[in-house]
């Protein structure tokens, strides 16, 4: 029973292979991709016996780790190749796109460095440090390294990153991290991004939101779009852009996960050597929870 039950399926492997191996010699456009793995690694053969004799080594002498090895190295060597084959294409597509974008709708974004500009980041920079540092108790460790950062070599560009927590972590908390003798000169200071339809939904904020170097951001309009450009094209300019990488406030205060669209800013000026300066606050869940209209005093923030 055992021998005729082994030689049944003995048979049936071999009629397997042999049919298998037909199919794929007499079909090149054959959809089986089994059929063509088998094929290319030599277990489908005119001659059934030997494909039966190659399964049999593997299972039996342990090569099967061997064949896995040589299989995946081959693998990562064909992604590679597609990889390098794809990029060309993607960098060109990505530059059409940006230079359409650059070319129509930039310039109106950017505003101009004039007496408004200039009056509102001063008045803004110093109510928001006033009310920090007055109203409520803010403690910040390290500012020397924004310091050091706002000196840095000109054309440069920088980069800052935070956890966002409350509607005003900026500019309230980015007010205590500067030196005041900076606030007087608009140049200087950053750049950020806002959901179009928070800060840019009203004909009236427009204005105000240009003056305080504010960029809009459409949500769900991907990567492709003009305020992520104009972003790109000022850290190219050696501007400081300041971002919040998850993209929108945290429900818990908890950091949740980065936006694809942080890596991407870094890529654009990857070649003039950004400057990234990554800080972290806490409090401001306290100062301004989500949903209240006006913000709190008497409250501790810390910024590191």
């Amino acid at each position: 029973m055992l021998a005729s039950g082994t030689n049944s399926l003995k048979a049936a492997i071999l009629k397997s292979y042999k049919e298998g191996g037909r199919r794929v010699a007499t079909d090149a456009n054959s959809n089986s991709s089994a059929d063509k793995y088998l094929l290319q690694y030599g277990f489908y053969s005119t001659d059934p016996t030997r494909a039966l004799t190659q399964l049999h080594t593997l299972l039996l002498e342990g090569d099967l780790r061997q064949l896995w090895q040589k299989t995946k190295l081959r693998l990562k060597s064909q992604l590679r190749e597609a990889c390098s084959a794809y990029k060309p294409a993607s960098r060109s597509l990505a530059s059409q796109k940006n230079s359409k974008v650059a070319a129509e709708e930039l310039q109106p974004l950017y505003g101009t460095n004039g007496y408004l500009r200039t009056a509102v980041m001063y008045i803004l920079a110093h109510g928001s440090r006033s009310f920090m540092t007055v109203l409520n108790n803010t403690r910040v460790e390290g500012a020397e390294h924004m310091s050091a950062a706002l000196a840095r070599q000109q054309g440069r560009p920088l980069i800052t990153v935070c956890n966002h927590v409350a509607s005003m972590d900026d500019p309230l908390v980015m007010s205590t991290i500067l030196p005041p003798a900076v606030f007087s000169d608009p140049s200087q200071l950053r750049w950020t991004l806002c959901a179009s339809d928070r800060c840019f939904h009203r004909d009236l904020l427009v204005p105000f939101f240009r003056a305080a170097k504010v960029l809009p951001v459409e949500r769900g309009a991907g990567m492709f779009q003009p305020g992520l450009a104009a972003a790109e094209d000022r850290l190219r300019a050696g501007d400081w852009v300041h971002i919040f990488p998850e993209g929108t406030r945290s429900r818990d205060g908890k950091m949740g996960p980065v936006r694809k669209g942080v890596g991407r800013l870094v890529a654009a000026c990857s070649e003039a050597d950004p400057l990234i300066v990554p800080f972290v606050h806490s409090g401001m869940e306290e100062v301004l929870p989500k949903g209240s209209l006006l913000p709190k005093t008497k409250r501790e923030v810390g910024c590191t």
